[in-house]
């Protein structure tokens, strides 16, 4: 009978175990440029840093001022959706850096920075010389995928930053 007990304890705290390990936190699907300006920008700089282009060019930087391609731009980027994330990514190590520009008494002010990774977004707003960043995790798989063709098709005007 005490064995019965104690082999019927030690099942009843392996379930509540099981159950306690199993369960999934629950996060928050936002959409991190949703409150983001793009199209009020004058213009965006977009830099591609490891990503090669459809000329096989690396380290470029785009500064895109045509109106239809900064909406699509923001079009694009307003359908992304993803969760807070703890881990931060530094600019200099994403895959495409998109730099929101207006210009002021011939002033270059960045608006936001933003620096897409694989998996990651890191969102860099800059208000009066203070910068606040923000990271989230994304879900949609084809982020770099999308963000090349743009990339491809945009009229813009060319910096080289790297060459081969």
């Amino acid at each position: 009978m005490k064995n019965k007990f104690v082999v019927l304890m030690f099942i009843i705290s392996l379930i509540l175990l099981f159950n306690g390990c199993s369960k999934t936190e629950i996060k928050n699907v936002v959409k991190p440029f949703a409150n983001i300006p793009v199209i009020s920008s004058q213009s965006i700089e977009f830099q591609n840093l490891t990503v090669t282009s459809k000329d096989r060019e690396l380290g470029r930087k785009k500064t895109v001022t045509v109106e239809q391609d900064i909406q699509e731009i923001a079009t694009y980027l307003m359908n992304i959706s993803g969760t807070d994330s703890n881990t931060k990514v530094k600019l200099s190590n994403c895959d495409f850096n998109i730099d929101l520009v207006n210009y002021t008494d011939n002033n270059k002010n960045y608006l936001y920075s933003i620096g897409i990774t694989k998996k990651q977004i890191c969102i860099i707003k800059y208000n009066n010389g203070i910068a606040t960043e923000l990271d989230y995790k994304y879900q949609d798989t084809k982020v770099i995928e999308d963000l090349k063709k743009l990339y491809n098709k945009m009229k813009y005007s060319e910096v080289l930053l790297l060459s081969k």
